[in-house]
């Protein structure tokens, strides 16, 4: 067995990990409402607004983000699984950045490959390249694919090979990064 050349094995990165330098201070969950065995996100956070497009368990605001910005800035925010429910996730993408503060840490997932699921509907997947496209104000710290049966991190160049395809696996695109602190 060679010893110098080989490659050491990447760490599996975990959503605890990746959201361990998320900011201190007022937060933002984006798609708050609680269902079927999803936690409540709101208390992980002293000082949070949950907002979701319907009201329900988990939500403190009725707001949909493809609609505008919120009046308030936050240090934080969380956007997990809910861009591929927004028929232009581009414009969510633009307002919650709008409604974040320079420096503020975002932690972000959208499916890969999933099935269809409603919530109202579900419009998109997408790749590493098109969250860094639609997230053009935050510098990703850290974007991995993470999936049931796979792991792969996207590398600096932002280049990668597309992970092994399960038959009824889900793979999300996870992302953390902080808002730059001049953004045109």
């Amino acid at each position: 067995m060679k010893t110098g050349s080989q490659k050491k094995p990447i760490k599996q990165p975990t959503h605890d990990r990746i959201l361990s330098g998320a900011n201190q201070g007022r937060t933002l969950i984006v798609g708050s409402a609680v269902y079927a065995g999803k936690p409540d996100r709101r208390l992980l956070y002293p000082d949070c607004l949950g907002i979701d497009m319907q009201t329900g368990y988990g939500v403190d605001m009725v707001h949909d983000m493809e609609e505008g910005r919120l009046p308030e800035l936050f240090d934080h925010v969380e956007c997990l699984s809910v861009l591929e429910h927004s028929r232009r996730p581009w414009l969510m993408a633009q307002h919650i950045q709008e409604s974040m503060r320079a420096g503020a840490t975002i932690y972000l997932s959208v499916p890969f490959v999933w099935r269809f699921h409603g919530y109202p509907s579900d419009y998109w997947r997408m790749t590493h390249a098109a969250v860094v496209g639609i997230f053009d104000r935050i510098d990703f710290e850290a974007i991995a694919y993470i999936g049931d049966k796979t792991t792969l991190m996207v590398d600096e160049q932002n280049k990668t090979v597309i992970p092994e395809m399960y038959e009824n696996s889900r793979i999300e695109v996870v992302a953390f990064g902080r808002k730059r602190v001049f953004s045109p």
